[in-house]
């Protein structure tokens, strides 16, 4: 038993159950969602699970990856550090805590950076699920490593599903509704917030892009095999009408036009003296049976996302333009330290105008490039920028050394963060643990380094001994050989 225990357990086999797990329990953003209580220890076990089988190798081989996560966890570390008054008096936008403390007669108190620092100790707690994605994909060959973006796929076609029984239930009372603070007059999905169902939906449209070229099946079936990813994208659209989220339609108009890029052929797959059809009529067929797809829902489907995209969305929008403008002049009052990472809530309460004073509180930025500028001020700057320009270059050098079969795994890396990076311009997908997880993954599929095998770093007599002795055994035992 325990042999079969062990022989399940491989590196692989963990990184998928573990992305089902976070899946199943890490669909909302709240940082009081009973599940967590379960998944992030269950996450920091996976992490010590993979620095435990971690190989020296593949930890050198992706050193800067691992690197970057480091310093981004140790920025939010660092700001629960406690400061002698001398320098946390004099921090920018420190002017509150500093009037509050001397009225309590607490002037000599130690503080740290943040400013709310149980939300910054929630916010390095969120970073065990994908640190342990992280180290446990980096510890996988690439031929490996592809299964993880199937896996997604297979939850966002999940997703999917329960999105369908969502919207046929009903809202009121619904067991497929898995939150108690959502969005329960729409399709969310594994989710709380139908933004970031959308952007799932989206993700798996473009990674159906991908699959034509990550799944080769045998020279008769291919051309049949082609249209299977097409099929079930067109069959994504109506769940992505269903979501009434107006980001999300963008983001599967975006992802409608990368799944055309990444599914067409590319120049290695064609002969001699042929050329890539300038409009494939596939395409074109394609492209009509979406837009038909998309009339068909919308004639059955009452209150949906076109609906919500013409008139405005109830004053969603007009609200994130108020709350724009704020979270700027609290960027110039903490600049250059921030806040505190995850501090939002409580520093935005303190400086909202009465304008936007409501009934409901302003939970984020909805617009994570500003949020995270705000509470990590300029070294969260620069680490998103360095991280940012190390993706770049590793990820076009590894394509221009040809890639081969791993070429279309970075390829999707890099649709898949344009599409994280277009959401998070109108929200925050990468705050929810499954998402983050997600995006965890499409860094590795771009710029993951697959260790040097062993055999390349020894001694040439060394190689020609082995060799030797496999040739000998070879008429023994071919087996005892091969181990």
């Amino acid at each position: 038993m325990l042999k079969q225990v062990r022989a399940a357990c491989t590196p692989l086999n963990v990184l998928l159950a573990y992305i089902a797990l976070v899946f199943a329990m890490g669909g909302g953003a709240r940082d009081d969602i009973a599940s967590l209580v379960v998944l992030r220890p269950l996450s920091v076990g996976v992490l010590f699970y993979a620095l435990v089988i971690a190989r020296g190798e593949a930890m050198k081989a992706n050193r800067v990856l691992l690197g970057l996560a480091g310093a981004w966890t140790a920025l939010v570390a660092l700001h629960l550090v406690p400061l002698p008054p001398a320098i946390w008096h004099n921090l920018p936008g420190r002017e509150l805590a500093v009037a509050i403390d001397e009225a309590a007669g607490l002037t000599g108190q130690w503080r740290p950076i943040s400013l709310v620092p149980y939300r910054t100790l929630n916010s390095l707690l969120s970073l065990t699920v994908p640190l342990a994605g992280l180290v446990l994909a980096v510890q996988l060959p690439r031929d490996q490593l592809r299964m993880s973006a199937y896996a997604l796929l297979a939850l966002g076609m999940v997703s999917a599903f329960v999105s369908l029984l969502q919207v046929s239930g009903g809202g009121a009372g619904n067991p497929f509704y898995f939150y108690r603070i959502t969005n329960g007059d729409s399709a969310v999905g594994l989710f709380a917030n139908r933004n970031h169902n959308a952007i799932l939906l989206a993700l798996s449209i473009v990674t159906l892009g991908a699959l034509a070229a990550l799944h080769r099946p045998s020279r008769e079936w291919q051309v049949h095999w082609r249209l299977v990813p097409g099929g079930m994208a067109l069959a994504l659209i109506p769940f992505l009408i269903i979501t009434q989220s107006r980001a999300g339609l963008v983001l599967g108009v975006l992802a409608l036009g990368a799944f055309a890029w990444l599914h067409r052929p590319q120049n290695s797959q064609y002969g001699r003296g042929q050329t890539k059809p300038a409009i494939s009529p596939r395409l074109i067929a394609g492209a009509t049976a979406a837009a038909a797809l998309a009339g068909v829902t919308y004639l059955f489907s009452a209150g949906n996302a076109l609906d919500r995209l013409m008139t405005g969305g109830g004053g969603d929008d007009e609200l994130r333009l108020a709350i724009w403008p704020v979270t700027l002049d609290l960027i110039a009052q903490h600049f250059p330290v921030g806040s505190g990472i995850g501090t939002f809530v409580e520093v935005y309460e303190a400086g909202e105008p009465a304008s936007t004073l409501g009934a409901s509180y302003v939970n984020h930025a909805h617009n994570d490039f500003l949020e995270v500028l705000m509470t990590g001020g300029l070294p969260t700057a620069l680490i998103a920028a360095g991280g940012a320009i190390y993706l770049l270059i590793a990820g076009i050098r590894a394509l221009r050394e040809g890639g081969g079969a791993d070429a279309p795994l970075r390829r999707l890396g890099f649709v898949t963060l344009a599409i994280f990076a277009a959401g998070s311009l109108y929200d925050y997908p990468v705050r929810t643990p499954s998402l983050a997880l997600h995006f965890i993954l499409a860094l590795v599929w771009i710029a993951g380094r697959e260790a040097a095998a062993t055999q390349s770093n020894q001694p040439a007599n060394q190689k020609v001994s082995r060799s030797s002795s496999a040739l000998k055994t070879a008429g023994g035992s071919h087996a005892e050989a091969a181990c």
